[in-house]
């Protein structure tokens, strides 16, 4: 007995099965691993809800300084003026011999992570003026600011703000070390993207690196490598985790170290010459807090800008004082408080470790208010303001 001849529409039937499962699969495959890819990116944006991705569009390009903030910006916790300063605007009735204290620095200063009526500046204007003190206190700081981008942006303001007083918060690491991209911003069209984008691309197809760019910056994920990218810049190895000291710096380092005193000592002539205070008010880093983490510092990283095993804790203090003293600027130092709020994290510090809470910022306007009265400043500032009305 013969076999019976195998239907051709059955091995058709069966391929066509075979093809449409594995379609499913792979529908299902890249279903899940976009489904995945959005749970990482939701999950990083949470890990970073207190370095500013808590409110997206806050920062803007800028030919000047690499970036600011965006003025008018307003989100649930923080508002932006028309200067890119974290508080209400100046109003245009406001006293002509009212004292104002401008206030620079970095994401800490800024005061990432807590809402406007918490950060220290709002708390240092409600604590001078419940003293009887018609002073207003101005919040400068941006995410991730140098200490010569902050003197750099002083300057920039001193003629609209015309403030009394200066603070400019540093620190012997984070804020001196080396950030080539600070001003590397090429002009695509009408925005402004970032160098290192487009710097591989020819004039004519720039757009459409800056296009992906754009679209990009929705992405938690990639939000934090261009935070990564902008902080470090083409920093080399050997800058990556520098830290001033009595040893010779890097080359690149040694170079942004010049820039910066150069910007502070025409900030502290131009400042003199308008009759306005400045000071660096000066403050440890948080690897600083204890002997024992120092030296785990000094021995992780000292292939790459840490100083050599076995210099003091205090010594970086030291030495960004004297650079500050060399560019002809007067100091605070607040190396002893602030070892205090780092030492009571739970008390002072938000979850990232990093941030004050709002009884850390409280601590800080309690510290100033302090060393402002120390130094008799509002006696003579609103001497001079009376003398010379806005």
């Amino acid at each position: 007995m013969g076999a019976t001849p195998k239907d051709p529409t059955a091995d058709h039937g069966e391929r066509d099965t075979v093809r449409k499962t594995a379609l499913a699969s792979i529908a299902v495959t890249v279903l899940g691993a976009v489904v995945g890819l959005a749970v990482v990116d939701r999950w990083v944006g949470w890990l970073d809800r207190h370095q500013g991705a808590d409110a997206p569009g806050m920062l803007q390009e800028s030919r000047e300084f690499g970036w600011v903030n965006r003025p008018g910006f307003r989100s649930e916790t923080v508002r932006i003026d028309s200067l890119g300063l974290r508080n209400e605007e100046i109003p245009a009735d406001a006293p002509a011999d009212e004292v104002r204290i401008l206030c620079l620095g970095d994401s800490r200063i800024h005061g990432s992570g807590v809402a406007d009526d918490a950060v220290f500046t709002a708390a240092l204007e409600q604590r001078m003026r419940a003293a009887g003190d018609a002073v207003r206190v101005l919040n400068g700081g941006v995410n991730s600011y140098t200490t010569l981008q902050c003197a750099q942006r002083a300057l920039a303001l001193l003629p609209t703000v015309q403030p009394d007083l200066v603070l400019i918060f540093a620190s012997p690491g984070w804020t001196l070390r080396p950030n080539k991209r600070v001003g590397d911003w090429v002009a695509v069209g009408d925005r402004l993207v970032p160098g290192d984008i487009v710097e591989s691309w020819p004039p004519a197809l720039r757009s459409v690196p800056a296009t992906w760019h754009q679209w990009l910056l929705s992405s938690h994920i990639y939000q934090r490598h261009r935070a990564v990218v902008g902080r470090g810049g083409d920093e080399t190895p050997e800058a990556r985790h520098f830290v001033l000291s009595r040893a010779q710096p890097p080359e690149a380092v040694r170079e942004f170290l010049e820039g910066t005193q150069q910007a502070l000592g025409l900030l502290s002539e131009r400042a003199e010459a308008l009759g306005i205070e400045v000071r660096l008010v000066l403050m440890p880093e948080t690897f600083q807090i204890a002997p024992h983490i120092w030296k785990k510092y000094l021995l992780e990283n000292a292939a790459t800008g840490a100083p050599p095993p076995g210099t003091s804790a205090v010594e970086p203090m030291a030495v960004l004082m004297e650079l500050v003293v060399s560019a002809g600027a007067e100091s605070w130092t607040l190396y002893q408080e602030v070892l205090r709020f780092m030492s009571d994290v739970d008390r002072y510090y938000q979850d990232d470790e990093a941030h004050w809470n709002a009884a850390g910022h409280g601590a800080m306007a309690e510290a100033l208010d302090r060393l402002v009265r120390e130094a008799q400043l509002l006696d003579r500032l609103r001497e001079r303001r009376a003398a010379s009305p806005r």
